[in-house]
């Protein structure tokens, strides 16, 4: 699966927000933090038990704690300095 349909159900919400691409930031790579934060993740997990292999969620998680900032970090200055400082 390619596409995460989290971020355009919360964009079109009934409730507007407040900054729209520091939203899409959060649900894009936020949800890489842990192995819980996003259904493909414990899909990966589920179909790699499945497959015989022994994946750990701890060294995923600490991977996502180690990535997932610093990445979400680059997203918002690439923001600011694309859109012109709006964010």
């Amino acid at each position: 699966m390619l596409e995460n349909y989290l971020p355009a159900a919360a964009l079109f919400s009934a409730h507007a927000s407040a900054d729209a691409r520091a939203l899409l930031v959060g649900l894009d790579v936020g949800a890489n933090l842990a192995v819980t934060g996003a259904l493909s993740a414990l899909l990966w997990l589920r179909i790699a038990r499945s497959a015989g292999q022994r994946p750990s969620p701890r060294t995923y998680s600490l991977v996502g704690l180690a990535v997932a900032p610093p990445a979400m970090a680059a997203a918002i200055v690439a923001l600011r300095v694309f859109s012109l400082g709006r964010l």
